[in-house]
């Protein structure tokens, strides 16, 4: 066959190789023409290379041997669905680095490419947030994909699957999340509309009777602006302040003077408007735009944060007439910074000890503008970015290069890294720096640091 003819035959199959975020359509497999035997397959492209979380749309077309074009189906397939994936129409989505061969079949006949997936380049990442009680991560990036890994037996990944990720997945659909949290065997996002959908466990306190391994709508219209998971409760808020809040509600958590269990929305009562909403483990707090700070939910250890340990099933105020900036919920405390960059905590002690019912200032001469609370541990950000912790150790979740023992006083994390957003989880820390970079140090023990293996990192560590 001719060069030139070759060449007609690719173009009358309108060679398509559009590069974009995973929720990129792929193009049509079969073209017009006479009906035939196939002697070989045309690819559009044999090679190409794209980041995690990326596509690239192939197209093939069967011809006879004098190069005429034959209407026929198109069947994909991957050598390896752990590196790309593609489907029906010949959209490739990266996986994981690594390189994967690409086969068109039509009539028995296959073609080739070669597709290289890389890791998504450094500065990519907006935000992280860490799994508190189980061992999921979930980050999103600047092109606007959502990226889980960890442990995903409950299919908290949202990758279609149960299988643990040690590296950053994409997650499954075509839906586009302004903002994604991990929770407790499961993990939620929000779209730009304020719908929000979760994958992993939904049998708790969301009435589904099944796992859901892929994003499934759990609210829509509702037009929430931030959302917070929690452990079997969640909450959001609209951009008028109005918050909601659902899930099991067993000790008040969603916050409507109820226990009874909420599987969608329902406002918070007492007609408070929040600048900010945050859920822990059975309980949830908000921050107002004049920085008073409100808790409901348990209160067995103080949580609520209001000088007693009587469970709360509606908004009541955090003692001590602090105003503060911003607050964090962890596992079983809470944690605010206040305008001159101190930070008080409330709830359990994270290194032992008497709990603490009302707000007590973290002792350090530092100054915060941002906080975390993990299950044992929590870290702050100073204004620089500069990462301090404290808590215990005994899984290198604090990052200081050496593991064991505790400490009640932050003490600032390896490396020298100007942290934007920093989230303390269940042994392990994770943080985007201001160039976008994602580091996570702890312990690994579904991969969950998403350094492509379960060893822990004692230091921050680049994510693959």
């Amino acid at each position: 066959m001719s060069i030139t003819r070759h060449m007609r035959i690719v173009a009358s199959i309108a060679l398509a190789a559009s590069i974009g975020s995973a929720s990129c359509g792929g193009g049509g497999a079969s073209t017009t023409g006479p009906s035939g035997t196939v002697d070989h397959v045309v690819m559009s492209m044999t090679t190409a290379t794209i980041q995690v979380g990326q596509t690239v749309s192939l197209t093939a077309q069967g011809v006879t041997a004098d190069g005429t074009p034959v209407a026929a189906g198109t069947t994909w397939s991957s050598a390896s669905t752990a590196i790309a994936t593609v489907n029906a129409t010949g959209t490739v989505t990266g996986v994981a680095p690594g390189t994967v061969d690409i086969t068109a079949t039509i009539k028995g006949k296959t073609g080739h490419a070669a597709v290289t997936v890389t890791a998504q380049a450094s500065g990519a990442y907006t935000d992280v947030t860490v799994g508190r009680e189980l061992w999921t991560t979930c980050a999103t990036a600047t092109n606007s994909q959502s990226f889980c890994w960890g442990q995903n037996s409950s299919g908290a990944v949202g990758d279609g699957t149960t299988a643990d990720k040690s590296t950053p997945t994409p997650v499954s659909g075509s839906i586009s999340f302004t903002q994604v949290v991990a929770g407790t065997a499961r993990s939620c996002g929000r779209t730009a509309a304020g719908d929000v959908y979760c994958w992993g466990n939904l049998h708790f306190g969301f009435g589904a009777a099944d796992q859901a391994p892929s994003p499934r709508l759990v609210s829509s219209g509702l037009n929430f602006v931030e959302i917070s998971n929690g452990e079997t409760d969640m909450c959001g808020r609209n951009a008028a302040g109005t918050a909601y809040c659902w899930g099991t509600n067993t000790a008040g958590a969603s916050g409507d003077g109820t226990t009874t269990t909420h599987p969608t929305p329902v406002a918070v009562s007492g007609g408070l408007t929040f600048a900010q909403i945050v859920a822990g483990r059975d309980f949830s707090c908000g921050r107002t735009a004049a920085g008073i700070a409100y808790c409901w939910g348990i209160n067995n250890l103080g949580q609520v944060g209001d000088g007693t340990n009587t469970n709360r099933s509606v908004p009541a105020r955090v003692s001590g007439n602090l105003t503060f900036t911003t607050i964090a919920a962890g596992m079983e405390a809470a944690c605010g910074v206040v305008s001159d960059g101190s930070v008080y905590c409330w709830g359990a002690n994270l290194i032992g000890g008497a709990n603490n019912l009302s707000p007590s200032r973290v002792n350090t001469a530092q100054s915060f503008g941002q906080v975390t609370v993990g299950v044992f541990h929590a870290c702050a950000l100073t204004t620089a970015g500069a990462a301090w912790c404290w808590g215990e150790n005994d899984h290198n979740e604090l990052g200081i290069g050496s593991i064991g023992g505790s400490t009640s006083s932050p003490t600032a994390v390896s490396g020298g890294l100007a942290f934007a957003k920093i989230s303390a989880g269940h042994w392990y820390t994770c943080g985007v720096t201001t160039s976008g970079a994602l580091y996570c140090w702890g312990a690994s023990i579904f991969g969950n640091l998403g350094l492509g293996s379960t060893s822990s990192a004692g230091v921050p560590t680049l994510v693959k």
